[in-house]
């Protein structure tokens, strides 16, 4: 027991002691030398993705669709982008544009929506309606055939039975 008592001991003594020695490194940010192009690492024919306050939003967001990188200003990365770079961000942002057009033309003929406008003057082939008063006689009305089904309701009921298929059955007062 007493060996193995020792053997801890020494084991945690030596823990302890590397663990005094080491140092803990932290990450720092380095300073890039050399500046890349942020979306595909080149080093030439660079030019800043924010040049100015106008620009920051919408080259940011343009970013975002075509990669989903959010492209912060500094952000501590790179904040060069290269023109090969803008040119396949505009050819995707057109391509982008364009499927979404014609999805919304495909979906208008489908469901059959068009986008002609009605015109507001009346064409040359319209013909105009002829507005014409009729005169109609009107006999008069006999109400003696319904005299007797007045009290129709009265004399009868219906039972419903909760089944489906059966029919009402007719019950008469007497």
């Amino acid at each position: 027991m007493l060996p193995t008592f020792l053997l801890l001991n020494r084991m945690a003594t030596r823990r302890r002691n590397i663990h005094k020695t080491t140092r803990t490194v932290k990450n720092e940010k380095k300073k890039l030398d050399v500046a890349y192009c942020r979306t595909c690492l080149a080093t030439e024919d660079l030019v800043d993705i924010f040049y100015n306050k106008e620009c920051e939003m919408k080259r940011s967001e343009d970013l975002r669709l075509v990669t989903g990188l959010e492209i912060k200003l500094n952000d501590g990365l790179s904040q060069k982008i290269c023109h090969r770079c803008i040119e396949s961000m505009q050819s995707a942002l057109q391509f982008r544009h364009n499927s979404r057009k014609s999805q919304k033309s495909l979906l208008n003929m489908l469901y059959g929506k068009s986008k002609k406008k009605f015109k507001s003057k009346p064409s040359k082939s319209m013909k105009k309606i002829k507005n014409e008063t009729l005169e109609v006689e009107v006999e008069a009305y006999d109400n003696d055939v319904y005299a007797g089904t007045d009290d129709f309701q009265n004399e009868t009921d219906y039972l419903y039975n909760d089944d489906e298929d059966s029919a009402p059955l007719k019950m008469e007062q007497v």
